[in-house]
């Protein structure tokens, strides 16, 4: 078990040193002075303008391939800058592995370099596979702890007892919610009055249409009563 171990460890580190074959030295040293004046691209965290960016990376790429061979295009770059961060996170995150497997005893290390040191503290790797504090990483800026010298200037601060002054900002608002409240009053007012005069319109309604019902009975009997006449004019011919 101990020996498949140990060769599973050796075809890690094998890999880690093939995917470092993309580059030479020259070129190695080309891509930290770039990086380190372009920590956004460095981090894969570019905002802004994105043809400016393009731009840079053309730039990168010429003076890449003016240190090389080898030569590459543009997107052959990218992939190994991607690719070189990899290898440098694998290493780190073999390192913690083998530290909590040993208790942080004695373990099977793999060293990192002076160019993979700075590019893991460049891209805020040492934090971001083990929290090692005083790495350069994105996140809020630390709080200033507090000590009795601190808390004691902070009680020995004269205590302002003047009266507030009102800002003008304040006296606007309060001026406008007084007129929200009576417009809002007002318009209540004016509501209850056409519910009013709606009623008074309703019962209005209501009588005509009982007097206009009520004549309209009456020049029915009318009507009733000629008839009558009529049929008894022509019986007694």
């Amino acid at each position: 078990m101990k020996k498949k171990k140990k060769m599973k460890k050796k075809k890690k580190i094998k890999k880690i040193k093939k995917m470092r074959k993309h580059k030479n030295q020259a070129q190695d040293e080309v891509f930290i002075l770039f990086m380190e004046k372009n920590d956004d691209i460095a981090r894969g965290y570019t905002k802004g303008d994105r043809v400016a960016v393009d731009a840079k990376w053309v730039e990168l790429a010429n003076d890449l391939n003016a240190a090389g061979p080898p030569v590459k295009d543009v997107g052959g770059w990218k992939k190994a800058w991607a690719d070189w961060k990899t290898s440098i996170k694998k290493k780190l995150a073999h390192n913690k592995k083998e530290s909590i497997a040993t208790g942080g005893g004695p373990f099977n290390q793999m060293p990192l370099t002076d160019m993979e040191t700075k590019i893991a503290d460049l891209c805020g790797l040492f934090r971001m596979v083990d929290g090692i504090e005083g790495a350069r990483s994105f996140g809020p800026p630390e709080q200033p702890i507090k000590t009795e010298a601190t808390e004691e200037s902070s009680q020995k601060r004269p205590v302002d007892s003047s009266p507030a002054i009102e800002s003008p900002a304040k006296k606007i608002r309060k001026t406008q919610q007084f007129s929200l409240e009576e417009a809002c009053s007002s318009q209540m007012k004016i509501m209850e009055r056409v519910v009013k005069s709606l009623d008074e319109l309703n019962a209005t309604m209501r009588s005509q249409n009982q007097m206009m019902a009520e004549h309209n009975a009456a020049i029915l009997d009318i009507e009733r009563e000629k008839l009558e006449a009529i049929k008894k004019h022509y019986n007694q011919k």
